[in-house]
């Protein structure tokens, strides 16, 4: 539960959100070392060498369900580092509880076998669509694993993370888009395969703990804890409703 008192400053979120970027970057090294290490051995990534070719054989059919793997072993990685890291920055909140882990794993198996399809159907047509499906993989990873962890670790302010959460996903996805507008199309591959894990991760912290920040500020000033009362709020509204109905049906 988020403590009030207890807010985080900007530059305490900035070290955190730093390290959230370190465990994006460590995934991300994860997946471009496997690339690599399977393109110096096997012809399975012949298709990245070759961005405008279709995939018509069977080997190069593989890629894009190798490349799903290896985002999995990524993203899951970078997901539980993640939450290890704001367990020992913050470790009121962040508790190290094996449910949570399993929540954690369980949710990156359920987006994988949802997006395996895609990766296959989708990407296996183009080499520029199996990019943007890893995009898409690594935006939906990112911002659904800090939801549960908001959702399990901060229930009564979740709906700060919720707000945090949606805008930091916006953000990132102009940053996915930048890249290529602003680099070419083989370094934009290689952007978004190395930096764009842990610029997604680095975002989507900061903007929450940021919110955070400006909340505790708005309630320090005014006393004021409009989302930390609604559940009280909203429980209070609900006993009022069933007051009114058990008196109309005494009429």
């Amino acid at each position: 539960m988020l403590t009030l008192e207890k807010a985080e400053s900007i530059q305490d979120s900035l070290i955190v959100s730093l390290g959230v970027f370190v465990a994006g970057l460590i995934g991300s090294i994860i997946v471009v070392v496997i690339s690599l290490f399977l393109g110096n051995n096997t012809d399975i990534f012949a298709g990245f060498r070759n961005s405008g070719s279709r995939f018509g054989t069977n080997v190069e059919t593989l890629y894009p369900i190798v490349l799903s793997f290896v985002t999995l072993a990524g993203t899951t990685i970078t997901c539980l580092l993640t939450y290890f890291i704001l367990g020992m920055t913050n470790s009121e909140r962040y508790k190290r509880n094996n449910v949570i882990f399993v929540q954690v794993a369980l949710f990156q198996i359920l987006i994988f076998v949802f997006i395996l399809p895609v990766y296959v159907f989708f990407g296996g047509t183009a080499f520029q669509n199996i990019l943007i499906t890893y995009i898409c993989h690594v935006l939906i990873v990112i911002f659904g694993t800090n939801m549960i962890l908001d959702i399990l670790n901060n229930y009564r302010y979740v709906l700060i993370s919720i707000y945090g959460n949606f805008i930091g996903l916006f953000i990132s996805i102009f940053v996915a888009i930048a890249f290529f507008y602003i680099f070419s199309d083989g370094y934009a591959k290689l952007f978004s395969l190395v930096f764009l894990l842990p610029i997604v991760n680095f975002i989507t912290v900061f903007v929450k703990k940021f919110f955070e920040f400006v909340y505790y500020h708005f309630y320090r000033i005014t006393g004021s804890d409009p989302i930390g009362d609604i559940f009280h709020k909203i429980k209070l509204e609900d006993e009022e409703n069933e007051k009114e109905e058990a008196q109309k049906n005494m009429i």
